[in-house]
């Protein structure tokens, strides 16, 4: 990394969170992230300042870092997915199973009970997702559970009245009529 450009971006991050860099602090920083790729540092930098009220830590901005990448990459095209269920993310958002008995008791409230919950997917990308975490290795995620689909109900609406009556079809048909009628906590 070029240190000028690490030293206009960590005053650029100075003077958005009013903070003051003495030339220890400076140093200790460049010592931290002289050998990271420009770009990732001052994407991460600036994602770290605008996020935080306050000068960003070094695992602050390692942090934001790997939020970075583990962002999915884009499509080649629009529209275009290897995997059309979690369109190349990993990950589905699913309505939470603690949802499903309140409405096959008729007792269901939306501010109560409509939640949803992450699952990996069953594609190659939920794969990374599904990993155990690996001893002594840094800034790793639990390991998501595998999508199932014949007890779980992936939201694919915003509107929440369309969100209560597809999980409202999902428990009362499709849910009960599948071969697999097991309850689970994520």
């Amino acid at each position: 990394m070029n240190e000028q450009i690490f030293k206009n971006e960590m005053a650029k991050a100075a003077v958005k969170t009013r903070c003051e860099l003495d030339p220890l602090t400076l140093a200790a920083y460049w010592e931290e992230f002289e050998n990271w790729d420009e770009a990732v540092f001052v994407q991460a930098l600036q994602l770290a300042s605008r996020e935080l009220n306050f000068f960003p830590t070094v695992s602050q901005i390692r942090q934001r870092r790997f939020a970075i990448d583990r962002q999915p990459s884009r499509p080649a095209a629009p529209g275009v997915y290897e995997c059309p269920q979690c369109r190349d993310r990993g990950y589905l958002e699913i309505y939470h199973p603690l949802g499903y008995q309140p409405i096959r008791d008729k007792t269901f409230a939306i501010s109560k009970h409509l939640r949803t919950v992450v699952v990996a997917c069953t594609c190659f990308k939920g794969e990374e997702m599904r990993k155990p975490i690996e001893p002594g290795k840094q800034n790793q995620c639990k390991p998501l559970i595998e999508f199932d689909s014949a007890v779980m109900k992936p939201v694919t609406t915003p509107i929440i009245s369309e969100q209560v009556e597809e999980l409202e079809n999902f428990v009362t048909n499709d849910w009960q009529s599948s071969s697999q009628r097991c309850e689970w906590i994520p």
